[in-house]
């Protein structure tokens, strides 16, 4: 008896909605976290981390590419184990400057 395959293919964004910062893994087990951000007529943004307290605990900066998406890495090395929260800060075409809605994300270490 012959076997059935199916192919699919994705469309549109695979990572969170245009306009909105996406962080993954979380929960994150590894030694760093990945922020994206998709938007057109994007310049650059800054990603700031802060633990639950309210105090700083991160940050990164970049550039949109051509295909107006921007991938941020941050290094979880330093970091304890806890929940985080993030807010981008965007700096768009013409000079406009912006923030996004405040995230959270969770860093797990040890052993699973």
């Amino acid at each position: 008896m012959p076997t059935k395959s199916a192919t699919t293919t994705p469309t549109g964004i695979l990572f969170g909605n245009a306009g909105e910062v996406y962080c993954y893994p979380s929960p994150a087990r590894g030694q760093e976290v990945w922020f994206y951000y998709r938007a057109e007529g994007l310049i650059s943004l800054e990603i700031s981390v802060y633990n639950v307290a309210g105090e700083p605990a991160g940050k990164v900066k970049g550039l949109a590419g051509a295909d107006h998406t921007i991938r941020l890495m941050l290094d979880l090395g330093q970091m304890a184990p806890g929940v985080y929260l993030y807010q981008g800060k965007l700096e768009k075409s013409g000079g406009i400057v912006s923030t996004t809605a405040l995230k959270k994300f969770v860093v797990v270490k040890g052993k699973p």
